[in-house]
């Protein structure tokens, strides 16, 4: 028995023995393994803790861009809700009334007397918009015209340009300028206000045409302002007319006299009877002198020319703007300064008004007196700018072709009229003699300004009172063309 324990004590002991070195070369490897590990696993915690910096980076960015986004988000939906509120506001189907298309006047709706108006009648771009009298002057009158967006234009009917916004913002200006394609500072919306007139809104920042300060005295400025609902923003638009009032032909060619209405001996005169180029035209009692008398030629267009019959000149305007003086010029090939439109007036007579500006015809400050000057002012209505035409007869219609005559009296017909002796002088003798059929027997009749320059064929000079004496009974001679010494003679086919 104690044999077989100590057998079995003598293979524990080799059994212990065998294990001991393989236990502690598991622990060198168990450590081993674990220090591997703990490297490895440093550097997983190493790694593991860059990834979380970087997510942590990105994350961050991320959400700083979600603010950032949603930042720029709000303000977009703060601008567009702005922008469509003011859409919305302005332009309602509800509010915006579309009138028929014509010819308006556009006046204040608490002073119904005071119009949009081009200043002056000025038709050039950036001619000023203000308030001003209605006069039924074309520059107070607009044409309305719409687009297929529902937008209008406002036509001022004298210039053909456009009502236009100068600028931006509160306080801008509002001027005349031509045609710019459509863009934004030319279209207006009309719709009605809470009052029942109506607003006139740009659609340009949706800022409504405003009288500067609700002011209504002649020459107030009109701007655009954001809605008051004050009166400069009211105002009442009267339909007067469906197409553009275009000038025409409304008296007769002919030689006239040209009074004022109110007093007709009161004439238009050239002062002094003077043919010079600046010559003044002023009042004067008419006396029937030719430098009292006009020939109206007209032009085809609308226009007349206002002819001097004493020296063949123009009425015209000398510079711009009201009080601009007229005298007589030479013709300058058509200048707007010595246009004329001649229409009716209101009161039956007429006005006469200058192409340039569309100013009119004025006596100053009205007054009726010998020497009172003529100038242009823009349309008042008053007594200085009503004019009566009366028509001389006889001596602007054309009577006789423009050819070769004898000229003879009637009692004989084998005389005729002849230069002396076929002399060749000034002031040269006219005498009647037996018809040889020569040139100083012969007449070269031209017409001219209404009326006939009768020239001698074998000469060419003019059959002239002498000394220009008009007075009964004064010798007819030739003459070479003169504007000083010639009168004009009616030659009249009997």
């Amino acid at each position: 028995m104690k044999k077989i324990i100590a057998i079995i004590g003598i293979i524990l002991l080799i059994e212990l023995q065998l294990f001991f070195p393989y236990c502690s070369y598991a622990e060198e490897q168990n450590v081993s393994i674990k220090d591997d590990n703990i490297i490895v696993n440093k550097e997983n915690l190493d790694n593991e803790g860059t990834i979380e910096q970087e997510e942590k980076e990105e994350f961050e960015k991320e959400k700083e861009d979600e603010v950032k986004n949603s930042e720029k988000n709000e303000i977009e939906e703060v601008v567009i809700h702005s922008v469509e509120s003011n859409i919305n506001k302005s332009h309602t189907i509800e509010e915006t009334v579309k009138l028929e298309e014509g010819i308006y006047k556009i006046v204040m709706a608490t002073a119904p007397k005071q119009s949009l108006t081009v200043d002056g009648g000025r038709t050039k771009d950036g001619a000023n918009i203000h308030l001003w009298a209605y006069q039924g002057a074309n520059q107070q009158k607009f044409q309305i015209k719409y687009d297929q967006e529902g937008y209008c234009e406002i036509i001022p009917i004298h210039s053909g340009k456009r009502l236009d916004v100068v600028g931006w913002g509160n306080e801008a200006n509002v001027d005349q300028w031509s045609a710019n394609g459509g863009n934004n500072n030319q279209k207006w919306v009309i719709k009605k206000s809470k009052r029942g007139n109506y607003n006139i809104v740009s659609k340009r920042e949706n800022r409504y045409l405003d009288a500067y300060q609700s002011k209504t005295g002649n020459g107030t400025n009109i701007q655009v302002y954001e809605e008051s609902g004050g009166n400069g923003q009211e105002f009442k638009i009267e339909k007067i007319g469906n197409k553009e009032e275009i000038p025409s032909k409304t008296v007769e060619e002919g030689t006239y006299k040209i009074v004022m209405a109110t007093n007709n001996r009161q004439s238009l005169t050239v002062d002094g009877g003077r043919t010079n180029n600046g010559a003044n035209v002023h009042l004067w009692e008419y006396v029937n002198s030719m430098q009292q008398q006009f020939n109206l030629v007209y032009d085809g267009n609308g226009y007349y020319e206002i002819i001097p019959v004493n020296s063949g000149k123009r009425l015209d305007v000398v510079g711009w703007g009201n009080e601009a003086n007229v005298d007589q010029w030479s013709n300058n090939g058509g200048g707007d300064n010595q246009k004329w439109q001649i229409k009716k007036s209101k009161a039956g007579n007429y006005n006469i008004i200058s192409k340039r500006e569309n100013r009119y015809l004025d006596v100053y400050q009205s007054k009726l007196v010998n020497g009172t000057n003529l100038e242009v002012y823009e349309a008042s209505g008053g007594n200085g700018q009503e004019f009566k035409l009366e028509k001389i007869q006889n001596k602007s219609e054309k009577t006789v072709e423009e050819k070769d005559y004898k000229i003879v009296p009637q009692v004989n017909k084998n005389l005729v009229i002849e230069a002396s002796g076929s002399n060749y002088d000034n002031d040269g003798k006219i005498q009647i003699w037996q018809d040889y059929d020569v040139p100083a027997q012969k007449f070269s009749i031209e017409y001219k300004d209404g009326y006939y320059r009768i020239a001698l064929k074998h000469s060419g000079k003019y059959l002239t009172v002498k000394n220009r004496n008009l007075a009964r009974g004064t010798e007819i001679v030739q003459y070479e063309w003169n504007w000083r010494r010639q009168s004009k003679m009616d030659y009249k086919r009997k």
